[in-house]
């Protein structure tokens, strides 16, 4: 657990803002690599249990994140119209978890390469700037 929250502390680290992308990109290799086999085989294998129900998983981590950061709810148009008692029948959420839980499936799928599972925690991150999600909200 030790080593799982220093390499999530490595991850959260401010980036210089003039960094050009291959820098960046190297950065994130820097970080992935850390991880070790047996982190992997523990975030595999954890990840396959939440895959056997990957709707309803997607679906409580959202309504999760909501009840306990209720503004967090604002970042995505389409959940601003939808009051917090009728969120969790929303399709509008379902769909979104769907996606959500399609995109850890990408990053542990590529979690034994590290080149690939950089890219994959790039293209994930750019995703998420054009929507305004930033490192705190994720920390």
């Amino acid at each position: 657990m030790y080593r799982i929250n220093q390499l999530e502390k490595a991850m959260n680290k401010e980036e210089p803002a003039n960094s050009l992308p291959h820098q960046k990109h190297s950065s994130t290799l820097e970080q992935t690599s850390r991880i070790t086999p047996e982190q992997r085989a523990i975030i595999t294998d954890t990840f396959r249990m939440m895959e056997e129900d990957s709707r309803r998983n997607g679906i409580n981590i959202f309504v999760r994140l909501f009840s306990e950061f209720p503004n967090y709810k604002d970042i995505w148009p389409q959940f601003q119209g939808i009051t917090d008692s009728s969120l969790m029948g929303a399709a509008e959420l379902h769909k979104h978890a769907v996606v959500y839980m399609h995109g850890l499936h990408t990053i542990i799928g590529s979690i034994d390469d590290d080149h690939t599972l950089a890219e994959q925690l790039r293209k994930i991150a750019q995703a998420h700037l054009r929507w305004g999600v930033r490192k705190f909200h994720v920390q």
